[in-house]
């Protein structure tokens, strides 16, 4: 085994247990990488450090030459970019020979949509290779679902695995997906929370299970927060809206708080780090 199908293993290792990528992402990556270490072979290289920007550049046109798609070729190069960047944080290799290499032209541009389900981990895991390349400077995560029986119910199972893993697991699957992008380029990534959140001020045990999904989703942003510096990590309360969530007697109108939360995001400052603020620009003083 040479030293590059070592490091691949290890890579693969890491996507799989500390990532929690999905068992068909952490796959493809595999079969992305060996296709990508069969060719270094067939040019002599074993060592990773004897990799070229120049090296990666061919490998790209190798691809092109086999007739592969611009779909494809950005998917293997976004599996090449995660594997240099671990190579380099390992301190295997000195230096990212890949990072500068671009996707091939017709594969860059993002689709309208991209379509994300955040309750399953095997598709949010896919987020690394549609975004690769790209620098966010603002990322906003907006799922969220209620069930509103208060503390004298018990919790369904369904209930409890439909919120915890779309209002929690949803945002702390996107996270290391998202998050670099964000921090690449200085910006901001908020997440919508709730003031039923706030654990110094509950006055009743209405919409618990909700109460306590947004509670432990400003836990996941603040503590995440840490590991991503460069970028300046917040959860926000969009107020009580007239949405389907916060019925028609609500005080606020959609048009309200989205100008409230555009203005509050544009006013975010790295002193909001791992803060969670509300629509109107304060910032809450309690958890």
């Amino acid at each position: 085994m040479t030293d590059i199908e070592r490091l691949i293993d290890q890579f693969l290792a890491y996507i799989d247990v500390e990532r929690g990528l999905a068992k068909a992402t952490v796959r493809a990556y595999d079969s992305d990488l060996r296709k990508y270490n069969g060719w270094l072979a067939t040019q002599g290289i074993q060592d990773l450090n004897a990799v070229t920007t120049q090296d990666v550049e061919r490998y790209i046109a190798f691809l092109d030459d086999s007739g592969e798609s611009a779909r494809s070729k950005a998917r293997r190069l976004a599996s090449i970019h995660a594997f240099h960047r671990f190579a380099l944080n390992e301190h295997v290799v000195s230096n990212d020979v890949a990072a500068q290499v671009k996707a091939p032209k017709g594969a860059t541009t993002l689709p309208d949509v991209l379509t994300v389900d955040v309750a399953h981990p095997a598709s949010v895991s896919g987020l690394a290779w549609q975004l690769d390349g790209e620098k966010l400077d603002l990322a906003i995560y907006v799922a969220g679902i209620i069930r509103r029986p208060n503390a004298l119910t018990p919790p369904t199972q369904q209930d409890f695995d439909a919120v915890m893993h779309t209002n929690v697991l949803g945002a702390m699957q996107t996270i290391p997906q998202v998050a670099p992008l964000v921090a690449d380029a200085g910006g901001v990534f908020a997440f919508l929370s709730s003031s039923m959140s706030q654990i110094g001020s509950v006055p009743n045990s209405d919409a618990w299970l909700y109460r306590t999904s947004k509670a432990a989703l400003n836990m996941a942003v603040a503590a995440a927060q840490h590991n991503y510096p460069g970028a300046t990590l917040v959860t926000i309360d969009p107020g009580w809206v007239q949405t389907d969530m916060g019925g028609g007697t609500a005080p606020l109108t959609v048009e309200d708080s989205v100008r409230g939360l555009r203005s509050t995001l544009a006013s975010v400052t790295p002193a909001d780090k791992g803060r969670l603020l509300h629509h109107d620009g304060r910032r809450a003083t309690h958890w």
